[in-house]
């Protein structure tokens, strides 16, 4: 993730390549990812884009090393007000389940087993937003990271 960000030269409004050359870095050939962006892309703070890329990354191995899942959606949307980052598969996962887990793995200390929801959870909180885990549209399930703009880090705000 640190190579591929810095590879887009910190470029205003990166975070849409950057998302499409994750999808297509150290996954399976069988699961095929699609990355959609919808509305005009807004430049973030590399560290924000660093905060959105590592939540999608986990989420993309966590498909694959769970799920069963053959294709994965990313879905980015820029809102006024806010982005939403999705990601969803058409695997086997449980999103009741996997809220169970959640629950479990933030109120137990598991020594780092476990901790990929946790950690996203926490990122998306960092920059203010939320996560939430449903039933995707292609059957597995979708992340759903929705983060206000502008995103407060550290008690600033910034794009």
């Amino acid at each position: 993730i640190y190579a591929l960000h810095h590879a887009a030269d910190e470029a205003p409004g990166a975070l849409p390549i950057l998302l499409e050359r994750l999808s297509s870095v150290h996954l399976p050939s069988d699961l095929k990812v699609q990355v959609t962006v919808i509305g005009d892309p807004v430049p973030l703070s590399s560290e924000t884009e660093h905060s959105l890329l590592r939540i999608t990354g986990e989420a993309l191995f966590n498909t694959v090393s769970h799920s069963n899942a053959f294709h994965a959606h990313v879905r980015l949307l820029y809102h006024p007000d806010r982005i939403v980052l999705t990601i969803s598969d058409d695997g086997d996962g449980d999103p009741a389940q996997l809220r169970k887990m959640l629950r479990v793995t933030a109120s137990t200390n598991l020594a780092g087993a476990h901790r990929g929801l946790a950690n996203m959870r926490a990122r998306a909180e960092e920059m203010g937003g939320s996560m939430s885990i449903r039933r995707a549209q292609l059957g597995g399930i979708m992340l759903r990271f929705q983060i206000p703009l502008p995103i407060a880090t550290d008690g600033r705000t910034q794009r």
